[in-house]
């Protein structure tokens, strides 16, 4: 057994290894106090065994948590003196943990792992990732931060990167999965998604591109979880930045922080991907693809339409006149496809186009919903076949692999359109 001394060794090593940020000492109790932040920063501790506990020493001890609105927790270690537990039994205490110590000695059996990164202070990322693990309440991560920094013993902070991407996805879907999820927690507040929701985040955010150039500045290209770069083509892209700004402002709006740093950049890269010459967005600045034979990409327009319209731009505003007039002569005319270049110049068949102009236009509102809404149900609803789904007719479903015995991609795009006008309550649809 291990003797007294021993014990006090290793509480002063515990205390120093997690330290309160307020300490007191009062007759042989130390009183240690964090903002409430866990019960071991937040409690009073024994350290002479041969004091005494009386009635009024309790009531002192307990006073500067009641003046702060925190519970009373008691250590009571080998160090606290005889009749300490009856007495805080009378008072109406009872016991809620048991503490396990283990020590070994250290020697050249614990190597380091080359997958481990250790740092000697806390950086931001680490401090959110153990935040959203533990988790910690965000009432608490102040108090959280200001202890792990206040560390006095040598230590380390050990960090193996998990990037929060969700499977093998690219950046598409790695947005519309943030996306979701962070829908469903602003619908739910379900305490299990937010940490997977905050990782996500992270990656996001880890992706926006902070360069001085305009064509590149505050924008998101293609990314994948391993980190390759796609065709080498690293320029980022409307489309690409719709889906980060509608899960970032999802997310923020769910009641999660989301840097204002992020939304400006997203906010001035779509500015600056307005072509005055074509009267719409681009889809990016990549000379290839502005020397191309489709310059513009029609979905670009209202992707960037909605996205502006959550970063505080107003969708209905003289600015976006001609963007919205870029959509509004698209309007649906048929369920077909009549070919690449009515595809891509008219959005004729376009349903990837028909879904985000239908998130712009419904933002808009007015007549211009109320036009966009009506060929938008002309077009869908008769094509709809008996056993509720549609077929695929463009070339982002042959892109989605959706063929005729599939029909996925095509039928969550055709649903997704038509429910917005009497969708279920859901955070980007409420017009500001």
């Amino acid at each position: 057994m291990s003797s007294l001394l021993d014990i006090r060794a290793l509480e002063s090593r515990a205390f120093r290894a997690w330290p309160a940020l307020e300490t007191r000492t009062m007759q042989g109790w130390v009183q240690r106090l964090s903002g409430g932040y866990t019960k071991r920063a937040n409690s009073i501790n024994a350290l002479d065994p041969h004091g005494a506990l009386t009635g009024d020493l309790r009531m002192a001890l307990e006073a500067p948590y009641r003046q702060r609105d925190l519970p009373p927790v008691w250590r009571l270690t080998p160090l606290a003196p005889a009749g300490a537990d009856a007495l805080l039994a009378e008072a109406g205490y009872r016991r809620i943990d048991e503490s396990l110590v283990q020590r070994a000695t250290l020697d050249g059996r614990f190597a380091p792992d080359p997958e481990v990164r250790i740092a000697p202070a806390p950086a931001e990322d680490w401090l959110a990732g153990f935040a959203a693990l533990s988790p910690v309440a965000p009432l608490h991560r102040e108090a959280m931060a200001r202890l792990l920094r206040s560390i006095a013993a040598p230590v380390g902070f050990a960090q193996v990167e998990e990037n929060g991407h969700f499977g093998q996805s690219c950046s598409y879907g790695h947005g519309i999965a943030t996306y979701a999820l962070a829908e469903c927690y602003a619908l739910t507040q379900d305490g299990r998604l937010r940490a997977p929701l905050e990782l996500a985040l992270a990656e996001i955010l880890r992706h926006q591109r902070r360069e001085a150039d305009p064509r590149l500045a505050g924008g998101w290209g293609y990314y994948f979880a391993d980190g390759h770069v796609w065709n080498g083509d690293e320029w980022p892209r409307t489309s690409v930045t719709a889906w980060q700004v509608m899960a970032l402002e999802s997310a923020r709006l769910s009641g999660l922080t989301v840097p204002d740093q992020a939304f400006e950049g997203a906010r001035e890269f779509l500015l600056n991907t307005w072509d005055p010459r074509a009267r719409a967005f681009r889809y990016d600045h990549d000379p290839a693809r502005l020397n191309s034979g489709y310059p513009i990409l029609p979905a670009s327009t209202p992707a960037a339409l909605f996205a502006l319209s959550l970063l505080g731009v107003d969708a209905a505003s003289a600015e976006l006149a001609q963007a919205r007039r870029f959509v509004l002569t698209r309007q649906p005319d048929g369920y077909r496809y009549t070919g690449d270049d009515d595809f891509v110049e008219h959005a004729r068949g376009n349903l990837y186009f028909w879904y985000y102009a239908t998130l712009a236009i419904f933002r808009v509102g007015g007549s211009a919903w109320e036009s966009w809404n009506g060929a938008l149900k002309e077009t869908l609803l008769p094509a709809q076949d008996e056993d509720g789904s549609w077929r695929p007719i463009d070339t982002y479903a042959e892109y989605a692999g959706d063929e005729d015995e599939e029909r996925t991609y095509t039928t969550a795009m055709c649903v997704l359109s038509l429910e917005i006008y009497y969708r279920y309550f859901t955070p980007l649809l409420r017009v500001k």
